[in-house]
């Protein structure tokens, strides 16, 4: 982690040096939340901005810029990323027929490194990636086949549509005693504790990217709980306590 943050501090040191943004590739949330915490200040010259396209996207470029350049800048703040949308069709059919995982897979066997990828997102008849600039042409290009099914890549430039966009999910809500990760996995899974706390002392239940081995982790507002073989979940909404002194939780659940 040391490494990473030293190559943060390289990027931020140019930014300043040479007085031109300098961008990250894309984070995970961990990663982000890293940053967010250790440079909530960075100096009086310079700028952190999060490459924000989707609505709630979990992977995103930091860009760092100098406050001079963006004086000048009259754009929409995404144009200054190196970032591209590509929007995938199906060739064949009106609707899609694959997931978020084969979508990824698909990329993945092209050789691409994770970081150069950012979020997926669906809507009925196009899925939308968001990659690196120095890789879209090769996918626009290359990327034919997602499986078995053929489809095809372009080039989507409509920053105020992609923001609508967001996961489809199922929210539910309930009450928990205490925001313990063994409590919220309980509500969110339907399975007793101690099912729970072996999920957690296998090393199977990640927060926000980051592999949690301990049950009493406490949980916040707009965590990202993953959980292997359960899928993946949101704490969208912690409420008051209860009469019963039982906290209010709504969770959404990534469909």
């Amino acid at each position: 982690m040391n490494q990473f943050l030293n190559q943060i501090d390289d990027r931020i040191t140019r930014a300043q040096q040479f007085q031109y943004p300098e961008f990250t590739d894309f984070l995970d949330l961990h990663q982000l939340s890293l940053c967010r915490n250790t440079y909530k200040t960075i100096t009086a010259d310079i700028v952190a901005i999060e490459s924000n396209v989707f609505a709630d996207d979990e992977r995103r470029m930091l860009g760092f810029f100098p406050k001079a350049f963006l004086e000048y800048m009259d754009t929409n703040i995404l144009e200054l990323f190196p970032v591209c949308v590509i929007q995938v069709q199906m060739l064949d059919a009106a609707q899609i027929l694959f997931n978020h995982r084969d979508l990824l897979g698909a990329l993945l066997a092209q050789g691409i490194d994770r970081r150069l990828l950012g979020d997926m997102l669906f809507n009925d008849s196009s899925a939308f990636f968001a990659c690196h600039e120095r890789i879209h042409q090769m996918l626009l290009d290359d990327l034919i086949l997602i499986g078995s099914h053929r489809i095809t890549c372009s080039l989507f430039k409509d920053w105020d549509y992609l923001a609508t966009l967001r996961p489809k999910t199922k929210a539910t809500s309930t009450t928990i005693p205490s925001l313990r990760l063994d409590n919220v996995l309980k509500a969110m899974l339907n399975i007793s504790r101690a099912d729970c706390q072996q999920y957690i002392l296998r090393g199977m239940v990640r927060v926000n990217q980051e592999e949690v081995t301990k049950r009493h982790f406490i949980i916040n507002e707009k965590d990202i709980i993953s959980v292997r073989g359960r899928g993946k979940y949101k704490v969208e909404t912690i409420g008051n306590a209860s009469k019963k002194g039982r906290i209010w939780i709504t969770t959404l659940q990534y469909i």
